[in-house]
């Protein structure tokens, strides 16, 4: 999460607008650990399915809507590639020991 929120926070000109973005993302994950841990509540397979296809919408358009605009801007330099290479090493990573 904290490229991703990197990103957002990157896009965002405005101080305020962006301090505003900023508690909201940090709320609304509060909240939700709030609602399933603390309360116990119980999300059944076709809600959690939902949420997770407007996560994946979400993601979807920042990464084709804003990141795909700034790779093609910075096609030529080295440090793309090594992110693009240490991102995909750190996703096998984290899959092989999950």
């Amino acid at each position: 999460n904290i490229p991703l929120g990197i990103q957002i926070s990157s896009l965002i000109k405005d101080k305020k607008s962006k301090l505003f973005m900023i508690v909201l993302l940090v709320l609304s994950c509060l909240f939700g650990v709030i609602l399933i841990n603390v309360f116990g509540l119980v999300i059944d397979v076709m809600l959690k399915g939902i949420l997770i296809c407007i996560t994946i919408g979400m993601l979807l358009y920042i990464l084709f809507a804003e990141l795909y605009c700034e790779v093609k801007e910075h096609i030529k330099d080295k440090e793309l590639y090594y992110g693009l290479i240490c991102g995909l090493i750190i996703i096998v990573v984290s899959h092989l020991f999950h």
